[in-house]
């Protein structure tokens, strides 16, 4: 029984067969037709650009011929130069090399007018930082800068500044280069010398006794600008001291945090 049905099962599997042949050759007969299509496609692709190519060669090759045609013309030689004349560059250099005029037989050439001296170029003057700062006076720091007790006033008040206790004639040096702003004598802070030393800094310096600088004078670091003398009322119960000030763009900084 076996033996017979096994030829009725193969019957009826070769339709199934020859179905799934049928489309095996159609996938691959697809597959075909959508390879030479896209082969098509790249060669119309190439062939655009194989175009593109060469007329982009072309025209290189028409502007390289056209400049070195020009450049021939450019370079050739001028004809040879007759008695007497200077000897001649090729056409392209004779406009850049400019011929001596000669002068008669018997006559000395004129002389070149003389040129005038370079002008003096402009030396910007060194920027002055407050970090520069050296400190006015040799003495003790007896007040800073900010709220303090005032013996004279018996109250608290804001110091702009800094009192270096000092003795009397005790010499106040510029704390950094500038130019005498002011010299005053005020009746709160003595004798006062400002100075300026540009990108908005200014020194103040009172309780002078004898100035030696005067307005409009420049003046170095280290410089001598007075003596310390008789305090203003403003410090008065605190003897000779010199009253210090650093102003940064018009407001009063603490001086020692930038004196060297």
């Amino acid at each position: 029984m076996q033996r017979q049905r096994r030829p009725r099962e193969i019957s009826r599997l070769r339709p199934v067969v020859e179905r799934l042949r049928s489309r095996v050759r159609e996938v691959l007969s697809r597959l075909r037709a959508g390879s030479q299509a896209a082969a098509r496609a790249v060669g119309e692709r190439w062939g655009y650009l194989s175009l593109v190519l060469l007329l982009i060669a072309g025209t290189v090759v028409v502007d390289q011929t056209r400049e070195n045609r020009l450049l021939r013309e450019r370079l050739r030689w001028e004809p040879a130069p007759q008695a007497g004349e200077p000897e001649r560059l090729p056409g392209a250099l004779t406009e850049r090399v400019p011929v001596a005029p000669t002068a008669p037989d018997g006559e000395e050439p004129e002389a070149e007018p003389e040129s005038s001296p370079p002008a003096a170029v402009a030396v910007a003057a060194p920027v002055v930082r407050p970090e520069d700062a050296d400190w006015p006076a040799t003495g003790q720091l007896v007040r800073g800068f900010g709220w303090h007790w005032s013996p004279t006033h018996e109250d608290w008040r804001h110091h702009p500044g800094m009192d270096l206790l000092t003795a009397e004639g005790a010499e106040v040096r510029a704390a950094l280069p500038g130019t005498v702003k002011e010299v005053r004598r005020d009746a709160l802070w003595a004798n006062i010398v400002v100075l300026e030393h540009g990108e908005g800094l200014r020194t103040v310096y009172a309780h002078l006794e004898r100035v030696t600088v005067r307005p409009g004078e420049r003046v170095t670091a280290g410089q001598v600008l007075g003596r310390v003398g008789q305090p203003g009322q403003a410090e008065l119960a605190d003897g000779f001291h010199l009253h210090f000030e650093l102003h940064v763009d018009g407001r009063p900084v603490d001086p020692a945090a930038y004196l060297r």
